[in-house]
């Protein structure tokens, strides 16, 4: 039987907090019922979605890099690294379905860094297989890599990692100590006209990505 284990990242050009990322294992060919890239879905359909993404996947893991990580290595590598993090939750999580001996599992990541395959490769040489092992009930599955431009639109397991990310972050936003200050419910932390404004007027807030280093916000 074949798998796509789908992997995708969200908030990667807010100005604060953490960088998400999501993987869902999913067979190949299902997919969940409307979900697709989160972006273009609606706030409250991502939250909605979320349960059935997580009832249905065969596994789920989400994590993050911080913001004092992303300044720093960088955005690119910070994102490699919630990437890899993901991953390895999601090896670490129990199995909600049996996955057949002699399957075969394709890790597709939204996107084109090549050097995202190498990381991939690299986590899974690293644990032996050993996490992979014991999380898929010591079956061995082989696997491929691959990255893909929008595949967050056309690839059903990565459409759902991409839900599990960004409503893991969005939630996560909201409940930084300064979210109601800085209107995060409103703007989830991207550079809207607004938010500048508030930070204009009440300083950089609590995890301030420094290494975005926006023009219009002295340093």
């Amino acid at each position: 039987m074949k798998y796509v284990l789908g992997v995708d990242e969200a908030h990667r050009g807010n100005l604060i907090g953490s960088v998400f990322a999501g993987a869902v294992l999913l067979p190949y060919g299902e997919y969940v019922a409307g979900v697709t890239d989160s972006k273009k879905m609606k706030e409250k359909a991502r939250i909605e979605a979320l349960p059935r993404i997580i009832e249905q996947a065969t596994s789920v893991g989400y994590s993050f890099a911080t913001a004092g990580e992303i300044d720093r290595m960088n955005i690119r590598l910070a994102v490699h690294m919630a990437m890899m993090r993901a991953i390895n939750r999601l090896c670490r999580s129990s199995l909600k379905k049996p996955i057949p001996k002699g399957s075969t599992i394709e890790v597709v990541i939204d996107g084109s860094d090549p050097f995202l395959k190498l990381d991939v490769q690299t986590l899974f040489y690293a644990l032996e297989y050993t996490t992979m092992k014991h999380a898929l009930e010591s079956i061995d599955p082989k696997f491929t890599i691959r990255t893909m431009v929008k595949a967050d639109v056309e690839v059903p397991a990565v459409s759902a990692a991409s839900v599990v990310a960004k409503v893991n972050a969005d939630e996560t936003l909201c409940q930084h100590p300064q979210a109601e200050l800085f209107e995060f419910s409103k703007n989830k932390g991207y550079a809207t006209k607004r938010l500048v404004e508030l930070i204009h007027e009440h300083g950089k807030p609590k995890d301030y990505r420094e290494s975005f280093n926006l023009p219009s916000i002295k340093r």
